[in-house]
């Protein structure tokens, strides 16, 4: 009958089926693979270095004030004051010297005689402005390497004033802080050079005169500012 050859060809086909005929399988799951990260390498935090203050004794043959000592005697004790802080603001080098000389302020005589002193100095060719811009601030001569960046934690107060601070020291610290970064905005960048100098906090003032360092090494191309990021060129 013709259902009986239905089922006989049902059968058939069923029994086709389930001899290896070829078998389509779900893709195998893939377990995601683990990748073990090693954490990062942490830089150790620069080794900072002390701002030293001039501190030498001097044999002395002038038996008068020191505003009565020629330019030329005063001038060599200012070299070597600036030798050793440069770069330093010529008030420091005031301050310094009178010290020296066993003043415990330098009065209007005093502050003459070493700004005398200091011109016959830039005369002489042993220290000038270390921004042409800026006259109050010195160096040597010979000086050819990069300003250190020095922290003034331990220093005079006097020293830690920001209107103290050499703009060439400044620039030197910003660089740093923009290579250990790649991109770093202005304001962490002033925190970064605070923290350098020895600074505990970022005042207002001391954050503006790091950002105005900032905005003229951006100017002079030495950075760029990208999405208000300072980075090398």
């Amino acid at each position: 009958s013709r259902d009986a050859e239905m089922h006989k060809l049902l059968d058939a086909i069923d029994r086709a089926r389930s001899v290896g005929g070829p078998r389509i399988r779900p893709p195998a799951k893939v377990e995601g693979q683990v990748v073990a990260r090693e954490a990062p390498i942490e830089r150790p935090p620069p080794e900072k270095i002390k701002y030293v203050e001039a501190s030498f004794p001097i044999e002395e043959t002038w038996y008068g004030e020191l505003h009565e000592m020629p330019d030329s005697h005063l001038a060599g004790y200012v070299a070597k004051i600036v030798e050793i802080e440069g770069p330093i603001h010529v008030d420091e080098v005031v301050r310094r010297l009178s010290r020296l000389l066993g003043y415990r302020r330098a009065g209007s005589r005093i502050r003459s005689a070493v700004e005398g002193a200091v011109q016959y100095a830039i005369q002489t060719g042993e220290i000038q402005h270390s921004v042409p811009a800026r006259p109050f601030f010195l160096e040597s001569c010979s000086s050819t390497e990069p300003p250190v960046v020095r922290d003034r934690a331990e220093a005079s107060s006097s020293v830690r004033s920001v209107d103290m601070l050499p703009p060439t020291e400044l620039r030197e610290a910003i660089l740093k802080a923009v290579v250990a970064n790649i991109a770093i905005s202005p304001g962490e960048c002033a925190s970064d050079v605070a923290r350098m100098l020895g600074f505990k906090s970022t005042s207002a003032q001391l954050r503006a005169c790091i950002e105005d360092e900032a905005n003229v090494l951006v100017e002079l191309g030495s950075l760029l500012l990208v999405d208000g990021n300072l980075r090398l060129p």
